[in-house]
């Protein structure tokens, strides 16, 4: 979820949240991992130990999603059929072609790091033995407090400029992660303009093209109108139900009000 601002005629120029739903697997992994690099980002901007602790637990779930399956071949093939598309696209009426020489360019440079065989990814994260030593614990409530774990809590009293010079070692090595993700979710989102549609009642179906290679699922909903979607999704058809809470212990409920909002159909 984001806040972005959207122009619409169904109601002026607002303060939208973004909420999205991912189309397929693949997908699916490289949200999850941009949101944890978004949050490890936040966490290494701090210098208290406890900001230092949320990065080391953040980097360990990025490195856990990287070892359940061949996460950098995925990002390879993503960045190779972005690049092939985007090269077809170069040449046709208000394609920008300096915008997409541009673009290739940093495919081909972030590719090249990505699949730099000197680079393994995450290989010195999953050999460390003192990340190791904080993951092991990690899956304990409380697991990795000063007791259990002393030469963490050694290492938390070091200054705060020589702990963020450890975190950066060790973020350096998915950092090629990071760029190709940002560049391919970007490309993602903004493969398609927002579309303005009506939910009646607060609910909204529509049919998918089976021809086409839907990524993404967006939609943006003004804030004022306080509700939020819950979207349900498969390969050919996709259901938004708006949902309100006025009360947040109570359960949240579908809107008895027609809801309007854009939508946006990626399929870069």
């Amino acid at each position: 979820m984001s806040v972005v601002s959207i122009p619409s005629p169904e109601f002026a120029p607002t303060r939208a949240l973004a909420f999205e739903q991912p189309l397929n697997e693949r997908m699916r992994t490289f949200m999850r991992l941009e949101f944890l690099f978004e949050q490890l980002s936040h966490h290494t901007a701090g210098t208290h130990l406890w900001d230092t602790r949320a990065a080391i637990t953040t980097l360990l779930e990025v490195i856990a999603i990287i070892n359940k399956g061949d996460v950098r071949t995925e990002v390879l093939k993503e960045l190779e059929r972005h690049a092939v598309l985007l090269t077809r696209l170069r040449t046709r009426e208000g394609v920008d072609p300096q915008r997409a020489a541009n673009i290739l360019e940093s495919l081909e440079k972030i590719r090249r790091r990505v699949d730099s065989p000197e680079r393994q990814l995450a290989h010195a994260l999953r050999e460390s033995e003192f990340l190791a030593a904080i993951r092991n614990r990690a899956a304990i409530p409380g697991g990795t407090c000063t007791f259990d774990l002393p030469a963490v809590h050694f290492w938390l009293s070091q200054p705060s400029p020589d702990r963020a010079r450890d975190l950066a070692v060790w973020i350096d090595q998915v950092d090629p992660l990071r760029r190709a993700l940002k560049l391919i979710l970007m490309l993602t989102r903004e493969s398609a303009n927002p579309a303005t549609h009506n939910a009646t009642a607060g609910i909204f179906q529509m049919t998918l093209d089976g021809g086409l290679p839907y990524q993404l699922v967006r939609v943006l909903v003004a804030q004022e109108l306080r509700v939020f979607p819950e979207i349900s999704a498969g390969k050919h058809r996709f259901t938004v139900r708006f949902l309100e809470r006025p009360v947040l212990e109570e359960r949240a409920h579908q809107t008895p009000r027609d809801v309007p909002f854009q939508l946006v159909l990626c399929q870069f």
